[in-house]
């Protein structure tokens, strides 16, 4: 089957939006420690896993509400074809929690540096550059070869090329191989950039409330 125009820019598009989540997220566990609910929550004998399983899943639910709304409304107004309907579900699960790993990422590293500005930086800056390298504003066929290489270190990038092989209906393999290398390398990063200790270190840090800190 051949990729319209209007097909790899729907899939660029939602792809690139789809990062802004991880953005979105990046201060959900900082938050929580500036309005004092995190040193509750820990004082509650809530396990850090518990914790942060729960902001992860805040995350990977707003990627999946974005890839809902952005796909099934191309579909309905349209007439897409997306290709192998399970194939279609896969990717989409696979690019939501890729998604939401790096959202995790940057969720700790808000975190850790007190600093929310991060998140922004990557909203405004990162999210561009990785959209330029990862085929979301023209098709990597179209750039230099390198941008093709670049593609498979970017969440969106692999996504792209998830998609747009399983609209050709391309073979198994080359459908999915993009976005588990993804998912595989942000699930990495979450357990170098996690550490178990982290929240209860840097919870035990603040105090409660401001009388506590007298």
């Amino acid at each position: 089957m051949t990729l319209s125009s209007f097909s790899y820019y729907t899939i660029a598009i939602t792809c690139m939006f789809v990062l802004f989540s991880a953005g979105q997220g990046s201060a959900f566990l900082y938050m929580e420690n500036e309005q004092h609910t995190l040193p509750r929550m820990r004082a509650a004998d809530i396990s850090v896993k518990k914790l942060l399983f729960g902001k992860c899943f805040a995350v990977f639910l707003i990627c999946v509400m974005k890839l809902f709304i952005l796909f099934g409304f191309s579909t309905l107004m349209f007439g897409l074809d997306w290709g192998d309907l399970l194939g279609f579900a896969a990717i989409s699960a696979c690019v939501a929690f890729s998604v939401t790993g790096l959202g995790t990422l940057l969720m700790v590293l808000v975190y850790r540096a007190g600093n929310p500005n991060i998140g922004n930086v990557f909203q405004a800056v990162i999210v561009q550059v990785m959209a330029l390298f990862g085929g979301s504003f023209l098709p990597l066929s179209v750039l230099p070869a390198f941008f093709g290489t670049l593609a498979h270190v970017t969440p969106n990038g692999l996504a792209v090329l998830a998609y747009t092989a399983n609209v050709s209906r391309t073979r198994l393999l080359q459908k999915y191989c993009p976005i588990l290398e993804a998912a595989s390398l942000l699930v990495s990063f979450f357990l170098l950039l996690a550490p178990k200790n982290s929240a209860k270190r840097h919870s035990r840090a603040r105090p409660l409330c401001r009388c506590c800190a007298r």
